[in-house]
């Protein structure tokens, strides 16, 4: 979930296709049905690129889940995992909370603040609308978030600076 940003309920949905992932789920919300999509890790994450999972990937090892039920299903089998009980106290200890969504939150976070991918993007490649991208993941951009992105901007402009390869 994490390497890819997916939902709970999309791990039911993973495919091979010709050496890519792809998740056949489809959300249907008030803004229309999701389509199937290519996953793609982030150009940041050498960590989810090292355990190759397009070439490990097999359904058969991912957790029982019920059709519909995938976020509560995985829910209790991660509860039942001693070092996603020591995660969260750690994270507790921290002030933090640790959900299953943590996953898709930190893939949303990465996306943008570390690889610098415009939210149009990163909404394609998490299967949702713009609309619901900024709704669920503009309340993170805080002050140093913003003051960060105008900072590389201004040396991105800097007369003499290296023009961007397209």
């Amino acid at each position: 979930m994490a390497a890819y940003g997916l939902r709970p309920e999309e791990l039911q949905h993973l495919e091979s296709r010709k050496g890519q992932l792809w998740t056949t789920y489809q959300k249907i919300s008030s803004r229309g049905r999701t389509r199937s999509r290519m996953l793609r890790l982030l150009p940041c994450d050498d960590w989810a690129q090292a355990w190759q999972l397009e070439k490990a990937f097999r359904s058969d090892r991912i957790p029982p889940m019920r059709p519909g039920h995938g976020a509560e299903d995985l829910g209790t089998y991660m509860r039942r995992r001693t070092l996603w009980q020591q995660l969260r106290r750690e994270y507790e200890e921290q002030g933090e909370k640790l959900v299953l969504y943590s996953c898709r939150h930190g893939y949303a976070h990465r996306a943008h603040v570390i690889c610098e991918l415009p939210p149009k993007v990163v909404a394609a490649a998490m299967g949702h609308s713009v609309e619901t991208h900024l709704a669920a993941y503009s309340r993170w951009c805080g002050d140093d978030v913003v003051d960060d992105a105008f900072a590389k901007a201004a040396r991105r402009l800097e007369p003499g600076a290296p023009a961007e390869v397209a």
